[in-house]
């Protein structure tokens, strides 16, 4: 258990509130692909971790917002978004282009990917 959520809900991954999920979608991907930057997550463009000055250090975008709290942290969130985009890019492909909702496909993407993934 954790401050943020009780559940095993894939909140790490997908955030827990709206506007997180809306930050965390690639506008130019039809909506259901993590937006990665050279395979990994955007960044926050807040100041909310430590930079050093003169550096070009990056703060992450996630959907778990200890992202930058340890590289292996990060390194956790970047699979699972590379695991969501690869099954999205799959899931796409086997559906007609005629799917009713991205919102749809965007929800059932994260039940394959996250949780196949963790339960294994």
């Amino acid at each position: 258990m954790n401050a943020v959520t009780s559940f095993v809900d894939a909140s790490v991954v997908y955030g827990n509130n709206e506007e997180m999920i809306q930050k965390l979608r690639d506008k130019n991907g039809h909506g259901i692909y993590f937006e990665l930057e050279n395979g990994r997550p955007k960044d926050n463009g807040l100041d909310d971790c430590l930079r050093r000055p003169g550096k070009n250090d990056v703060c992450y975008l996630a959907g778990d917002e200890r992202v930058n709290e340890h590289p292996g942290l990060t390194a956790i969130h970047t699979l699972f978004m590379r695991k969501h985009n690869l099954w999205a890019h799959r899931i796409r492909q086997m559906v007609s282009s005629g799917v009713s909702g991205k919102d749809k496909l965007l929800e059932s993407v994260g039940k394959i990917s996250f949780w196949g993934l963790w339960e294994r």
